[in-house]
C-alpha cells in the first residue's frame, strides 16, 4: 500500500527522534558505527562503535545566552574534568587524641585552587584500631566523616566527638582534641540492638580534587 503524504512525513519524524536510554552499552550491544544516547551516572552521554571499540562522549547543558554558562553547565564541566584518581590523597593517618605526636597534623598538599577551596572533598574514617568502649577489636568499616567540631555532642557531661579537619591554600590540618574522644557512632557492628561505640584512636582519610 502507498503511503500518503502525511504518513511518510511522520515515519520520517519518529526516525529523527533519538530515544534516550538508560545505563552504559557495551560494545556487543551496537552494530559497527551506530550511535547510542544513554542516562548514565556521567550525565547525558552518547556512544558509538568503530572497529568494535565503543568511544563516548559526555554532553553539557547549553548556556541560556552565547557566552554565558549555567550553573549546570558549570557542574557539569567541572564534574567531567575529575579523574577517579584524586589530586591528593593524604592515605590513612593515625589520630589518637592519647598520643601527643598522632593528635596534630599539618599536611602539606601542594595544589593550588582557584578559589580558596578544591573542586571535591572526601573525609572517611576508619575503624582500625577499635572501639575504646564498649571494648571492641578493630573492624576496618569505614565511615564517612559527619564533620568536626560543630558536630561535638554532650552526653551526661561527657564530650564524645572531637576531630577537626581544616584545610587552606597550603596545608591540610587534622586535630583530635584530649578532651573529646576522635570519633563516636551509634552503629552495632555486630549488627544487634544499636549500642554507642567511642573512639580514642582512629584512621582518618583525606582526598582532594583541585
Amino acid at each position: 500500500m502507498t503511503m500518503t503524504r502525511q504518513e511518510r512525513v511522520n515515519l520520517q519524524s519518529k526516525q529523527n527522534k533519538i530515544h534516550v536510554l538508560n545505563g552504559e552499552p557495551q560494545a556487543s550491544d551496537l552494530r559497527e558505527g551506530e550511535l547510542t544516547l544513554r542516562k548514565t551516572y556521567e550525565g547525558l552521554v552518547q556512544y558509538v562503535k568503530h572497529d568494535n571499540i565503543l568511544y563516548k562522549n559526555s554532553m553539557s547543558i547549553a548556556a541560556k545566552r552565547p557566552g554565558t554558562p549555567t550553573t549546570d553547565t558549570i557542574a557539569t564541566h567541572a564534574h567531567s574534568n575529575l579523574s577517579k584518581t584524586p589530586d591528593y590523597d593524604s592515605g590513612w593517618q593515625d589520630v589518637d587524641r592519647t598520643s601527643g605526636s598522632k593528635d596534630n597534623y599539618t599536611l602539606a598538599h601542594g595544589l593550588a585552587f582557584s578559589s580558596y577551596s578544591p573542586t571535591l572533598c572526601q573525609i572517611f574514617i576508619c575503624d582500625l584500631y577499635g572501639a575504646t568502649s564498649p571494648s571492641a577489636s578493630a573492624t576496618n568499616k569505614v565511615y564517612p566523616y559527619r564533620g568536626g567540631f560543630e558536630l561535638d555532642t554532650t552526653v551526661g557531661g561527657a564530650d564524645w566527638q572531637g576531630t577537626d579537619v581544616r584545610i587552606d591554600a597550603t596545608n591540610v590540618y587534622i586535630q583530635a582534641y584530649t578532651n573529646y574522644y576522635a570519633f563516636w557512632t551509634y552503629q552495632d557492628d555486630t549488627g544487634g540492638v544499636g549500642t554507642h561505640k567511642y573512639f580514642s584512636r582512629i584512621g582518618l582519610r583525606v582526598m582532594l580534587w583541585e
